[in-house]
C-alpha cells in the first residue's frame, strides 16, 4: 500500500472511532473524545471536516466552550469550517456562556452573523408549538415570532397571575430571544414564571441567562439561577463554574462566588474551581482568606497546577505579600520541572492552566 493510500486508511479508522465513540458516550463526557482527537495529530493523522463537526456538536450540547476554541484554531490552521447547523450552534453556545465569538467569525468569514438572528428564532419550534388546543401558547408564539417581546412580556405576566403552565422549549427560546436583545428583565421574568409553575428550562437557557447577567453587571440574581439549574439535574461544569466564579471575584462579589463553589457537586471542586475562589479573595483583597481555600485544597489531597500557582503569585505580589508570593514562586519552578516526566495532565488541571496560566480570563 501507497504511503498516500495508507494515510487515507488512518485518517478513516482515526474518524471512524472517533465517530463511534460520540455516538455512544453521553454528551457531557467529551474527554475521550478530544484526547483521541490530540493522538491523531500526534500520530501526524489530521482529523477531517467531519471529525471536527461531530466533536464540535458535542462539545456545544455539553455547553463547553473551551475545548471548541482549541478545535476552531486547529480548523483555522488547516482551513476547515463548520457545517451551517453547527455553527449556529456554537455561535449559541459562545453567546451563551457569555464569551466573545471572535475566532469563530475569523474561521467562518463566508458567514453573516448579523442576518442569523430572524433565522435563529426559526429553530426553537417545536412541534408542541403546533398543538392547536392551546391558544395561550400559540399566542406567545406568534409574538415571539414576530419579536414583540414586550408583548410577550405582558402575556407572561398575566399567564403566571392565572398560573397555567407552558412548555420548556418555548420558555426556553424566550429566553434565548431576550438575552440576544440583551433585555435582562424579560429573561428574569421568564426564568421566574419557569420556577413558579415547575418549568424545567434547556440548559442552554439557563447559560444563556447566567451570561447575559454577567455581561450587564446584574449579579444579585446568579445565584438563584445556579442553584435552579442545579435542581434540574443540569450542571455548569468545570470550565463554567470556574469562568463564573473568578468573574463574579472581578466583580467584587466574593459572597455570591463562595455560594456557587459550594453548590458545586464534589466531582467540580477541583484544582480549577478552588484556584478560581483562590482568586476571588485576593481580588477582594483579602489574602489570609485565599491562602486558606489553597490550604483547604491541599488537605483535601488535591495538586495545584501552575494555574495555581500563577493566581497564588500574582495575587500575593499585588497585596503586598512578598515573601510568600517568593515562597509560591519557588513551588511554581519546581513543577515545571516535574511537568516533563508526566504522562498525562488530568483534564481539570488542563482546564485551569488554559484559564489562568495565560491572560485568558479578562
Amino acid at each position: 500500500m501507497n504511503e498516500f493510500a495508507l494515510a487515507i486508511s488512518s485518517c478513516l479508522c482515526w474518524s471512524i472511532m472517533l465517530t463511534r465513540m460520540m455516538l455512544v458516550v453521553d454528551p457531557g463526557k467529551y474527554e475521550e473524545a478530544l484526547e483521541i482527537f490530540s493522538k491523531m495529530q500526534e500520530a501526524g493523522v489530521k482529523p477531517d471536516k467531519a471529525a471536527c463537526n461531530i466533536l464540535v456538536e458535542k462539545c456545544c450540547k455539553a455547553g463547553e466552550t473551551w475545548p471548541i476554541i482549541q478545535i476552531l484554531q486547529y480548523m483555522k490552521e488547516n482551513h476547515l469550517v463548520l457545517r451551517y447547523p453547527i455553527f449556529l450552534l456554537a455561535l449559541e453556545t459562545f453567546k451563551a456562556a457569555g464569551e466573545r465569538d471572535a475566532l469563530l467569525r475569523q474561521v467562518h468569514p463566508h458567514i453573516s452573523v448579523e442576518c442569523i438572528d430572524n433565522e435563529r428564532v426559526v429553530e426553537y419550534k417545536g412541534n408542541d408549538f403546533e398543538d392547536p388546543s392551546s391558544l395561550d401558547r400559540g399566542l406567545v408564539w406568534v409574538l415571539l415570532k414576530k419579536q414583540n417581546l414586550q408583548a410577550v412580556d405582558s402575556l407572561l405576566t398575566e399567564l403566571m397571575d392565572k398560573n397555567i403552565k407552558l412548555d420548556s422549549e418555548l420558555m426556553s427560546a424566550i429566553v434565548h430571544i431576550n438575552c440576544g436583545h440583551c433585555r435582562v428583565d424579560g429573561a428574569l421574568l421568564t426564568f421566574k414564571y419557569s420556577v413558579k409553575t415547575g418549568i424545567k428550562l434547556k440548559r442552554t437557557a439557563y447559560l444563556a441567562l447566567i451570561g447575559c447577567l454577567i455581561r450587564s453587571n446584574t449579579f444579585t440574581d446568579i445565584v438563584e439561577i445556579v442553584v435552579e439549574m442545579t435542581s434540574t439535574g443540569h450542571s455548569l461544569g468545570v470550565y463554567l463554574a470556574s469562568l463564573l466564579i473568578y468573574r463574579l471575584g472581578c466583580a467584587r462579589r466574593p459572597t455570591c462566588a463562595a455560594k456557587i463553589f459550594d453548590s458545586l457537586p464534589d466531582d467540580q471542586k477541583c484544582v480549577a474551581t478552588y484556584t478560581a475562589l483562590v482568586g476571588v479573595y485576593f481580588a477582594a483583597g483579602t489574602a489570609d482568606k485565599g491562602l486558606k481555600i489553597y490550604k483547604t485544597m491541599r488537605k483535601k489531597g488535591i495538586y495545584p497546577s501552575l494555574g495555581t500557582y500563577c493566581v497564588l503569585v500574582a495575587g500575593l505580589e499585588k497585596l503586598g505579600r512578598v515573601s510568600n508570593a517568593e515562597t509560591y514562586r519557588k513551588e511554581k519552578k519546581s513543577l515545571r520541572k516535574d511537568a516533563y516526566f508526566r504522562e498525562s495532565i488530568p483534564m481539570e488541571e488542563k482546564i485551569c492552566d488554559l484559564l489562568f496560566a495565560r491572560d485568558v480570563v479578562s
